[in-house]
């Protein structure tokens, strides 16, 4: 059976909404088709904006670096638990396990808090805690 494949990545963009007290991030293009024949954009950024993976090696000494990882590792089947009739706050284990379903060795878990709708606003930042 085929699966699809589902991109989470927010667009990265000027103005786009940031960690509070991170440095603004900057795109801009140097050059485009129309112009010039060819396409090139400069990007100031920092690593941790927007959607992203974060390696092992961010927060685990020796820990796996971003080059280290196999693209095909960061493929594969996933479980989405919907937890966004929730209170926030912290997940135990034991509530997540009896929710796991068919989550395989190296499969992704996906926990759905519906914080996506605050994108853009403040309680982006705040309102999952």
């Amino acid at each position: 059976m085929l699966v699809p494949v589902v991109d989470l990545t927010h667009h990265l963009a000027n103005g786009m909404p940031l960690f509070p007290g991170l440095p603004t991030p900057s795109f801009r293009d140097i050059a485009r088709v129309e112009e010039d024949g060819y396409a090139m954009s400069e990007y100031h950024l920092l690593n941790h904006i927007g959607t992203h993976v974060d390696a092992p090696a961010h927060q685990a000494a020796g820990g796996a670096t971003l080059d280290e990882i196999p693209l095909e590792s960061l493929v594969t089947e996933a479980v989405t638990i919907d937890l966004s009739g929730r209170e926030p706050g912290l997940i135990g284990r034991s509530e997540l396990e009896p929710l796991l379903g068919n989550l395989g060795e190296g499969d992704w878990l996906f926990l759905c808090s519906d914080n996506g709708r605050n994108w853009g606003s403040d309680a982006y930042w705040t309102g999952w805690s």
